[in-house]
């Protein structure tokens, strides 16, 4: 599976993407969505996992940007998060359809929403 991760703190993007090597698939990486975005362009993923609180960025912005980027891709779509109440988790559930991982969560659980939903 191709996926691309986006989270703004380095060390735990790092050990995501090496997790996530680690179980075969190929992993790309950006610390923005401007970065996810230009990534996304050139390439066709099959996974994106991002966090949902990113600098200079609202929740409402994250998940429009989502959007935005998605259209037809990636087929799958993983959210995490460190910072969030139960009521954005539900709407990102809810609304979105999203699968929500609360930070810190076991590198089995990421590989397990992305294999399996």
């Amino acid at each position: 599976m191709k996926v691309l991760i986006c989270d703004d703190e380095p060390e735990f993007l790092q050990e995501l993407c090496d997790a996530l090597a680690g179980f075969g698939h190929q992993v790309s990486a950006a610390t923005t969505l401007k970065q996810a975005a230009a990534l996304m362009h050139g390439n066709v993923f099959d996974a994106f996992v991002t966090d949902i609180r990113l600098p200079k960025e609202t929740f409402q912005s994250v998940v429009t940007a989502i959007h935005e980027l998605g259209c037809a891709q990636p087929a799958k779509i993983v959210v995490m998060t460190g910072h969030a109440d139960d009521g954005m988790v539900d709407a990102i559930r809810t609304v979105c359809g999203w699968p929500v991982l609360l930070k810190p969560f076991a590198l089995h659980d990421l590989e397990a929403n992305l294999l399996f939903g």
